[in-house]
């Protein structure tokens, strides 16, 4: 598996310093990952793309704002768990240009000794954070989407106070549209707090999940800054989470923001077929455009298959319920790749891309033998099978590192059933 993020990785994009692809094993958002999959190779690779999708965002609206990601001089990445994105900022900005904050020792630490960054000790109340920096650009991923209504504002006016005055804050946060409805209804105030978390470090008075209307992220703007001026991105963090860009003393830059969400979908089904090709089914749509042109590639060890497409526009009415627009309701896709089974096969790394506006999305990627059609373990309670799994992986990356994962993984290939969440 180590091999197959390290081929994810370099072909996201030209990282000037080498990634880390360390993993801790307390890591929350891995275990996330791995419980919200259904096979271990989709798991690590959801973690790490996840990460790389967070660093595209910062990277665009930096290039917005400051020209580029990497004239920034001092960038704090805000509630930063065990470094999911952190490594990627690292790797493109250098680590002693980078402030990781996190509440969580062992994530501080983890982050500081692994990852090279300066590693800061956050606290629940934002009048005892110390930070005797100010800062270029400050972003919070899933800290707002997290706060109760009697803290939001105060760690806004905390943070906005950290900016230098021509810096910019980022900050996400769920929108009221994300809510289902075992959230409740979203009431005048503009807020709904849950006090639930998948922390379990984290006592859920102080960290649960959030819901705002934009009218209650504009006043406490308003509040903090003495100014209206922000700009929203709905849905534009890893196609969930809306963005919100705050300004600091001086004001936005005066260069037009153009943000590029890019291509989603996912690999539902596949299978080794008896001709010697690989058959294929999932979607794939663009987020800018969801009626617009996406193409789907496929890679053996970084060279390009043949790809047939044996249907196009399968309705996906899931996926449109999925993303909130009728335009992805037939984005399914069957498609077949030449690839016949081999020693090399079975340790070649396949990944699968979706392509839209010269964007690409990885769908997946692992080692090819994970994609072949083999029949699925036992049936087991899902949320011990998940527990387990996460024990026996972290037990792997504690003492093997990625390699360790990635042995595993090969060792128990598995039909893909990575089916849009209802």
């Amino acid at each position: 598996m180590a091999s197959a993020v390290q081929a994810m990785v370099s072909s996201t994009a030209a990282w000037p310093s080498p990634v880390v692809l360390d993993v801790h094993a307390a890591d929350d958002m891995f275990k996330h990952s791995m419980d919200m999959t259904s096979t271990p190779e989709l798991g690590v690779m959801a973690y790490f793309r996840a990460g790389m999708q967070i660093q595209d965002a910062v990277r665009q609206i930096a290039t917005w704002h400051s020209g580029s990601l990497r004239a920034v001089e001092r960038v704090c990445d805000f509630a930063s768990g065990y470094g999911r994105s952190t490594r990627f900022l690292a790797a493109e900005v250098l680590p002693d240009r980078v402030w990781a904050a996190e509440i969580l020792p062992e994530a501080v630490e983890f982050q500081g000794s692994v990852l090279g960054v300066h590693a800061v000790l956050s606290e629940t109340d934002p009048a005892d954070l110390e930070i005797d920096q100010r800062f270029d650009l400050i972003y919070v991923s899933s800290l707002f989407s997290h706060l109760p209504d009697r803290t939001w504002a105060e760690w806004l006016d905390r943070l906005w106070g950290l900016l230098a005055d021509d810096g910019l804050l980022i900050m996400s946060v769920h929108d009221e549209s994300t809510m289902r409805p075992e959230h409740g209804v979203m009431g005048d105030s503009g807020l709904v707090f849950l006090p639930i978390t998948e922390v379990a470090a984290l006592d859920t008075e102080d960290y649960g999940a959030t819901f705002v209307a934009e009218h209650y992220v504009a006043k406490a703007i308003v509040e903090v800054t003495g100014s209206s001026r922000y700009r929203r991105l709905p849905r534009s963090l890893c196609f969930h989470q809306d963005l919100y860009l705050v300004p600091g003393t001086a004001g936005f830059s005066d260069r037009e923001l153009n943000f590029v969400k890019g291509p989603n979908g996912a690999v539902d089904e596949s299978a080794f077929m008896d001709d010697g090709t690989v058959s294929l089914v999932g979607w794939s749509c663009s987020v800018d455009d969801p009626s617009g042109p996406v193409e789907v590639e496929v890679l053996l060890d970084g060279v390009t298959l043949s790809v047939t497409y044996l249907e196009r526009g399968i309705a996906r009415p899931d996926v449109a319920t999925h993303l909130g627009d009728e335009r992805a309701a037939n984005c399914g896709w069957r498609i077949s790749v030449p690839m016949r089974r081999s020693h090399r096969v079975a340790e070649s790394v396949l990944m699968v891309r979706a392509v839209a506006s010269d964007r690409r999305f990885v769908l997946h990627c692992a080692p090819a033998m994970s994609f072949f059609d083999v029949p699925p373990p036992p049936a087991r309670r899902a949320e011990l099978f998940a527990a387990e799994r996460f024990e026996h992986l972290a037990h792997l990356l504690r003492h093997e590192g990625l390699a360790g994962v990635g042995r595993k993984a090969a060792g128990v290939p598995k039909r893909i059933a990575s089916k849009v969440k209802r």
